[in-house]
């Protein structure tokens, strides 16, 4: 187990990230994407033209867009017709979250990272969900955020495989926190290096602050929109108590229950939100199979 100054700390995380690289996906089709994304007078001509540039996107785009999440009683064939059902924002999510997707299948891909992806999906939805019920602003950036959120574990995974396999074996043991026997083993935790690889990514700083945190609820002003770190950090035990992780202690349930009371939603609805995750999460899978 490793013991580190903050400065050695700061030097193993960055040695760790730099063997990442970019995100697997076409760096020319994603640059391309996000900034017509981002720019509401963009054509939809335009977007739909470099979407179907790759095969693979063009197949989850009309995957999404012809989702029973949507309600469309009439079938979508045309791409254009897609970004207009889904939005700017919405294809943007797809397009990171399809990208990040690719990091989950490497020719040896363990079972725990299948299962790490699924947490993420399923996060991702959640956070999507919540948002939509809150009327966040930033639905669709804590829908990415649902996705990456646990990435400082799948890199850590790859770099120390053996002993993560341990870790894990002594969480469902101990009941300790992940971050916190991430520190006893390595000296430094999952969403840290999370956190730093989204630096490096040259993301926007509500992402990098939304990994970071998303295992404390950070003060916030209550006039202000709630942080997406809330957002994630419900989401993830949403995720927990519908099986997609390594497998839900018996804290998990009260960890929610105090995280449904903390994040201020009925507990009704709660259990409509988890139903409907479950449903979701079904479906949405397949988008990216």
């Amino acid at each position: 187990m490793a013991s580190t100054t903050k400065d050695s700390k700061i030097k193993n995380i960055d040695q760790i990230i730099s063997t990442i690289g970019e995100l697997p996906a076409s760096p020319a089709i994603v640059t391309a994407i996000m900034n017509l994304t981002s720019n509401l007078n963009s054509e939809v001509s335009e977007l739909g033209k470099h979407i179907l540039s790759d095969q693979v996107l063009t197949a989850k785009v009309l995957k999404l867009s012809n989702s029973s999440f949507y309600g469309r009683s009439k079938k979508v064939s045309s791409i254009n017709d897609a970004v207009i059902i889904l939005g700017f924002h919405t294809i943007r999510s797809l397009v990171l979250a399809s990208s990040v997707r690719g990091l989950f299948k490497k020719k040896d891909s363990s079972k725990f990272e299948g299962i790490l992806w699924e947490h993420s999906l399923s996060t991702a939805i959640v956070c999507r969900l919540l948002a939509e019920h809150f009327n966040h602003p930033l639905r669709d950036e804590a829908f990415v955020c649902g996705i990456l959120h646990d990435i400082g574990k799948l890199i850590i995974y790859r770099k120390f495989g053996e002993s993560y396999d341990d870790l894990v074996k002594e969480q469902v043991r101990t009941k300790k926190p992940p971050t916190e026997l991430e520190e006893e083993y390595f000296g430094f935790d999952h969403t840290q290096v999370g956190a730093a690889l989204l630096e490096k990514w040259n993301f926007p700083d509500e992402f990098v602050s939304a990994i970071r945190d998303h295992h404390d609820w950070v003060e916030y002003d209550k006039q202000d929109n709630m942080p997406i770190s809330w957002i994630v950090n419900y989401a993830s035990l949403c995720s927990t108590i519908i099986g997609c992780n390594m497998g839900a202690t018996e804290n998990t349930e009260v960890e929610w229950l105090e995280a449904v009371e903390k994040i201020g939603i009925p507990f009704e609805e709660a259990n409509v939100l988890n139903a409907q995750l479950f449903e979701l999460f079904t479906e949405e899978k397949k988008i990216y199979e």
